[in-house]
């Protein structure tokens, strides 16, 4: 045994509790297994760690130090074992088996974390020629944390005592030196002679060759079965016999069992982008579950949940990575499986990603996930467009569209007082693919929109639609003052609007901008006059081609060749 644990004062720990040192070790656990699953980038990595720094701070303010015994099965401390970890991931059993036997944690343990979850790992994930644990805690050189082992070669082994009336050794010739020197002498010359007898006595021609060694074929046939045997795919016999044992009913505890290991290799396989394993285990299992009377209620229902880990947002996120690093096509079947799964709080992550995703295959095929997930959750989907993210609102309010949610109208409307104009801009074009008579009258209420565009797209819609009921709302914009300052862009798409809804009152009143004299031979502004004649054009109406026949031959060059386009491009 070396470095044997600091001997604490007798009241150093008294104030720290069961509950503590529990959390402490918890949390050190999963430190553990989110290292080996994330990069040291990755906030989930990132939390656990910094969860380990603040946890084992706030132990010294109830102790000094923190004294553990490392048994096989868990960590002791004052009678208590604490258990961290299962089997080969056993946090305690990595370090008992390498022989460390005790852990003692100092006060600024908390800032060499890091560096003891990277040496931990190393060791635990370590080759046959890799550094065992003690070693590689000894390279680190740590200041706060002490530890004491074994040798495990004289782990348990007695070491005989020199038996009474033996002779001690001597360094120097003394009495009878020269008698066993010649006792030895005549060993060693003993010793040679039974070896040249030996060699004397047996050749190779003494053996036959055909009854210990293989003939061609035997060899190339075992040849064979070593290239297959290395060719196997040992992980996926593995999964095979646990799918093998799970379907035999009548053993609930051996299924119980076999779900606690599906459920570690699930995420361990995403997050390691090995998509063939983990989309092995999501059709199995939908598989398994639709057999009648191979699972009870509560085992189907714990594979409900092991399906609801996919849409945790840390799985979500290495899987999204994958779609764009190119590690899994888009197309191939293990994408569609895995957001076959997904649950409706994988909703908000997939349209997140789906508005930042830069490769449009992956833009697409997120899309269409998130179709899917939206016409079975549509209540999910209203939820989304009240939420206080951005491109979560325009997500949301894009998926509505595209599978035409008649149930988010509502939220379609509310979504319309937006902040930005791009959300206001996604609105408008959901309730235009939706074009139910709730959805076309929250579309007028854009036309009054403070931008410019969300104004535009809401009349040509209107105007395209001929919504008959926007009609009155068009004609208070034609009268307002703002319209009067907008652009030419803006008052054409207003005045085909009111042509193409107003019905006989729009032709009138157009026809009256177009043709009307005015006091001393005054008229309307020009761009008024031939936005009047693109109104009329929408019209299809016989009075609204006489009124532009009237204005065929006008002296202004503009109002003429608008005139010339409507009576051209007149709906039929």
């Amino acid at each position: 045994m070396t470095n044997p644990p600091r001997t604490a004062p007798p009241d150093a720990e008294v104030a720290l509790t069961r509950a503590d040192v529990e959390n402490v070790l918890g949390i050190m656990g999963k430190a553990i297994r989110a290292f080996n699953m994330y990069q040291d980038n990755n906030p989930v990595f990132q939390r656990f760690q910094e969860g380990l720094r603040t946890a084992i701070g706030d132990l010294w303010r109830k102790a000094d130090t923190l004294e553990l015994t490392v048994q096989e099965d868990g960590f002791e401390w004052n009678s208590h074992v604490f258990a961290v970890g299962k089997g080969r991931d056993s946090l305690a059993f990595a370090f008992y088996k390498d022989g460390v036997r005790f852990l003692t944690l100092l006060p600024g343990f908390e800032d060499e974390v890091t560096t003891f979850l990277q040496a931990v790992n190393r060791a635990m994930r370590k080759d046959e020629d890799g550094d065992d644990l003690i070693s590689v805690l000894w390279e680190e050189d740590f200041v706060s944390l002490q530890y004491g082992y074994v040798d495990l070669l004289m782990e348990g082994v007695s070491v005989p005592e020199q038996p009474k009336g033996s002779p001690a050794p001597l360094d120097g010739p003394g009495p009878g030196s020269e008698g066993r020197e010649a006792e030895a002498a005549a060993e060693e010359e003993h010793a040679q002679g039974r070896t040249g007898a030996l060699s004397t006595a047996l050749s190779v021609d003494d053996f036959d060759g055909t009854l210990y060694f293989l003939d061609p074929s035997e060899m190339a046939a075992l040849q064979e079965e070593v290239e297959i045997e290395m060719e196997r795919d040992l992980r996926h016999d593995v999964l095979s016999a646990l799918f093998d044992r799970l379907e035999e009913s009548g053993r609930p505890e051996r299924q119980a069992e076999i779900l606690d290991i599906l459920d570690q290799l699930l995420p361990l396989f995403l997050s390691r982008g090995e998509f063939g394993s983990a989309a092995r285990i999501l059709e199995e299992l939908d598989r398994i579950i639709a057999l009648p009377e191979t699972l009870s209620a509560p085992l189907k229902e714990r594979v409900e949940r092991l399906f609801g880990r996919l849409s945790e947002p840390q799985v979500l996120e290495q899987f999204v990575q994958a779609l764009e690093d190119g590690a899994v096509a888009p197309d191939s079947d293990e994408v569609t499986l895995f957001f076959s799964r997904l649950h409706q709080q994988a909703l908000p992550i997939l349209i997140r990603f789906s508005e930042m995703a830069e490769t449009t295959g992956v833009r697409g095929r997120l899309s269409s996930a998130i179709d899917g997930l939206a016409t079975r959750y549509p209540s999910e989907v209203g939820r989304l467009l009240a939420s206080d993210e951005s491109e979560v609102v325009r997500g949301a309010a894009r998926v509505a569209g595209r599978v035409t949610l008649s149930q988010v109208v509502t939220g379609l409307h509310s979504a319309l007082e937006h902040a930005e104009r791009d959300v206001r801009l996604a609105v408008v074009e959901a309730l235009v693919a939706i074009r139910s008579t709730p959805a076309l009258h929250a579309l007028i209420d854009a036309l009054d929109d403070s931008d410019r565009d969300v104004r535009i797209a809401a009349a040509r819609s209107l105007g395209a639609i001929r919504f008959a009921s926007a009609r009155e709302r068009l004609a208070e914009r034609l009268d307002d003052r703002r319209l009067k300052g907008a652009d030419l862009t803006e008052k054409m798409a207003f005045y085909e609007a009111y042509g193409a809804v107003g019905g006989s009152a729009a032709v009138e009143h157009l026809a009256e901008v177009l043709n009307q004299k005015g006091f001393m031979g005054r008229r309307p502004p020009t761009e008024e006059r031939a936005c009047a004649a693109l109104g009329l054009g929408q019209a299809s109406t016989p009075d609204a081609r006489t009124a532009l026949e009237q204005a065929r031959r006008d002296e202004d060059p503009v109002v003429r060749n608008a005139v010339l386009r409507a009576l051209r491009q007149e709906p039929t």
